[in-house]
């Protein structure tokens, strides 16, 4: 299984570079599990990508989970009305 970690802020200066990460694991077949324990702050432009990938890995089969979920991460998804879209719908636990 791959593993993806989110850490520290996330916001429109850092799209780009998380965009290239997401694409790698996209092309790689195997499962990814996202690790945003360490994410301290995540902005809408954030979120926006985070959606984007979900949706995409869902289109091309790709088995994504949640290792982990910090309450920033939690707290924007819900605000933004996008846990679900994240598959963050159950409380302390991603997937």
């Amino acid at each position: 299984m791959e593993q993806l970690a989110l850490s520290g802020m996330l916001d429109i200066t850092g799209v780009a570079e998380l965009k290239e990460r997401l694409q790698v694991a996209l092309d790689d077949p195997a499962p990814l599990e996202l690790d945003a324990v360490g994410l301290d702050w995540i902005d809408a432009s954030s979120l926006q990508l985070l959606v984007v990938f979900f949706q995409e890995a869902l289109l091309r089969s790709k088995s994504v989970s949640w290792k982990a979920v910090s309450d920033e991460l939690l707290a924007a998804a819900q605000l933004m009305g996008l846990e679900e879209s994240l598959c963050l719908s159950a409380p302390g636990q991603g997937g």
